[in-house]
């Protein structure tokens, strides 16, 4: 794949992006509504600007959804989940995903991005090693294990798949991610840059690649890494797509959808 490529988006993707950029905005609540101006409350014809600020500040938004996701998501975790060891120890259980994130809080990150935009991406992703003789004990202090990497629906840009033996089997993936860099010359800056993460299975071995996007300048690919599970490369992708329905990659739509469009017709309305 050229690096000219990286950035292209399914047509699913392109498709839902903006049904996800206004389900994020209506459970921000109205200071977002507010700041996303024409785009939820439009101009009327022959309206003058103040008169549409001051219409703008007197229409109403009605936060219904966010009350309902936070109910709903209550609901599903006000008993506690039974959770199966099946081997990690209470370190793991604890930190899955190296980022201080429990196993159970991610399960209700999972909920809550299900409910608000249809769907989540899990990720288990395998540290490089290169001393393979490791004790579990060693590795566990070295923090040298597999962890969970979450990621939302936005974030997947683009996917392919194809029926193997009756079975639909993930073949790319790529997610669009940001991270921080070092501003050597100010260190007050925050300054980020893009990286595409770039997933694939081919010829029954999975790899994954990194492609950066600078702040400034060219697309920087790096090499492709086949992570490896003890001594065996990985015959697939480790991911899990979680929606209401299913656990297929196919896009489903919000449950709280239809609750935020009569939320927005309350505030063009009001």
């Amino acid at each position: 794949m050229a690096s000219s490529d990286v950035k292209t988006q399914h047509p699913e993707y392109l498709l839902n992006v903006g049904k996800w950029r206004k389900m994020r905005d209506v459970l921000a609540g109205n200071q977002a509504i507010q700041a996303a101006g024409t785009t939820y409350l439009p101009m009327l014809s022959g309206e003058e600007e103040s008169q549409y600020a001051a219409r703008k500040g007197r229409a109403v938004f009605y936060d219904a959804t966010g009350r309902t996701l936070e109910g709903l998501s209550g609901m599903v975790f006000r008993i506690d989940p039974r959770i199966e060891r099946n081997g990690l120890s209470e370190l793991q259980l604890s930190d899955m995903d190296q980022q201080g994130n429990s196993l159970q809080s991610i399960a209700k990150r999972v909920v809550k991005e299900c409910l608000s935009v249809g769907g989540h991406v899990l990720l288990v992703d395998y540290p490089e090693v290169q001393n393979t003789d490791l004790t579990v004990a060693q590795a566990e202090s070295q923090g040298v294990r597999p962890t969970i990497q979450s990621y939302t629906r936005e974030s997947l840009i683009n996917w392919r798949s194809e029926v193997q033996n009756g079975e639909e089997v993930v073949t790319l993936l790529v997610f669009k991610e940001e991270r921080a860099v070092e501003n050597t010359s100010d260190e007050f800056r925050h300054d980020k840059e893009v990286v595409y993460r770039v997933l694939r299975l081919r010829d029954g071995v999975y790899t994954s690649q990194l492609y950066i996007q600078p702040k400034e300048g060219t697309i920087i690919v790096e090499d492709e890494v086949a992570p490896r599970q003890g001594d065996s490369a990985l015959a697939r992708i480790p991911v899990v797509f979680i929606s209401p329905e299913d656990l297929r990659p196919k896009i489903r739509p919000s449950p709280l959808e239809s609750l935020a469009d009569s939320s927005m017709t309350v505030n063009v309305n009001s």
